[in-house]
């Protein structure tokens, strides 16, 4: 028996995530505390252990900060941390939070990642991410170019995302883990299933970790290497601009 093709989904356009983010900001932090049982905040320092004082770093989707604020701490008053997000929500949000915490040596843009490089900036010692390239899957040839140009000689890249595993029984258990824990957690949250639909169907949208590997080494990164964590649900990208 001959089966027919699933129609590939069309992802949603960028104005529709812009919208969708702009709604959850208030939120996001409890979302992705309660949905990683508290692991999201030690996934970021794993990111960014290889950062130094008085670099320069680049955050991709800063979102409502934390990453930022994670290097800003590393780098120290002698370095400089930039986040953007297209989101003005949630820069609210980070913004806020940095005047909380007197981080005043990080800057907010109104970016996003597909319009890197940044003009009137020095190259940067570092850009990192956290959950944000599911999110530019169809235009993720022209945000690494632009990553790789906004990178000095030997800068890295630190890149945390979402990733259905290699492994078809562990795939089938990631999907079941959103289609219930995460799923309710979500509605609980936010009061509404779509935003945990939407991430679970960018994450199958997403290349797996193989795949993505061959793409930064493909776009001229070296030293091309991933580490995941539960159970591959999550992984982190590292590489060199070589």
């Amino acid at each position: 028996m001959t089966t027919t093709p699933a129609t590939p989904v069309t992802p949603p356009d960028t104005q529709t995530v812009q919208k969708l983010f702009d709604a959850i900001a208030g939120r996001y932090d409890q979302f992705n505390t309660l949905s990683s049982f508290g692991r999201d905040g030690a996934w970021r320092r794993e990111a960014l252990e290889f950062l130094k004082p008085g670099m320069r770093v680049l955050d991709l989707g800063t979102g409502t900060g934390d990453l930022a604020f994670e290097a800003a701490r590393r780098v120290g008053a002698a370095g400089t941390v930039v986040g953007i997000d297209v989101s003005e929500p949630m820069l609210g949000f980070a913004g806020r939070k940095a005047a909380e915490r007197n981080a005043t040596e990080i800057r907010w843009l109104h970016k996003g990642a597909q319009e890197l490089p940044l003009a009137d900036e020095a190259a940067f010692d570092a850009v990192v991410s956290a959950f944000v390239l599911r999110n530019v899957h169809s235009e993720i040839a022209r945000v690494l170019d632009g990553v790789k140009k906004s990178l000095k000689p030997g800068g890295r890249i630190a890149f945390l995302d979402l990733t259905e595993p290699e492994s078809r029984f562990l795939a089938w258990g990631s999907r079941m883990y959103m289609s219930t824990v995460v799923l309710t957690i979500g509605t609980l949250v936010f009061r509404d299933p779509e935003p945990v639909r939407y991430l679970k169907a960018s994450m199958q949208r997403f290349f797996k970790a193989s795949e993505f590997k061959a793409l930064l080494s493909a776009a001229g990164f070296g030293k091309v290497r991933s580490r995941g964590f539960l159970f591959g649900a999550v992984t982190l990208y590292e590489a060199e601009n070589v």
